[in-house]
């Protein structure tokens, strides 16, 4: 009985695939580098082929940014000046994102503040929903003066405070 046997492709091929498929991505032309020097290594490739193999594969961003300088003529050159340059793009990413982030809205001063405490009046307005709670000395006042802890009228306590009741009934909306 005759057995087929499937053997890998030639090594040399298999290696120029890698070489030629190899591309940087999104990854840093420094990892970039350790593997196209890894599969580089198995290869029988002359300098200037390597070199070649190894600039096609990088970004289009670092491609452009090597457009604008000479190119060296070693491949160790080219791959210390790329990632020279990959570095310098990536850290200058970074201040961007930090740079563009959104900045926490300014404190409120301590004079806006007291306006929002203090800022209650004999006026009827009522006690909106989401104001901080009535500041002790207007509380005490309005007891004192037999007002309403809700609207601050006189006649009338908080639990049947006429506003409170027609506030409550029109948010509750109907059906």
């Amino acid at each position: 009985m005759n057995c087929v046997k499937f053997d890998h492709a030639t090594p040399g091929r298999e290696v120029a695939r890698g070489l030629f498929n190899l591309v940087q991505g999104g990854r840093s032309v420094s990892d970039y580098s350790i593997e196209f020097r890894t599969i580089a290594a198995e290869s029988n490739w002359n300098a200037s082929s390597l070199l070649d193999a190894f600039y096609n594969g990088l970004s289009d961003r670092l491609k452009d940014e090597l457009a604008a300088r000479d190119l060296p003529a070693d491949l160790d050159e080219l791959v210390a000046l790329s990632i020279r340059i990959d570095c310098r793009l990536r850290e200058r990413r970074r201040e961007r994102v930090f740079s563009v982030a959104p900045q926490a809205p300014p404190l409120p001063s301590a004079h806006a503040t007291e306006q929002v405490r203090g800022g209650f009046s004999n006026s009827s307005e009522p006690m909106q929903l989401g104001r901080t709670r009535l500041p002790e000395a207007e509380r005490q006042r309005r007891l004192q003066d037999n007002c309403c802890l809700y609207c601050g009228q006189q006649g009338h306590l908080a639990f049947s405070c006429p506003v409170k009741d027609r506030a409550h009934h029109s948010s509750r909306g109907r059906w």
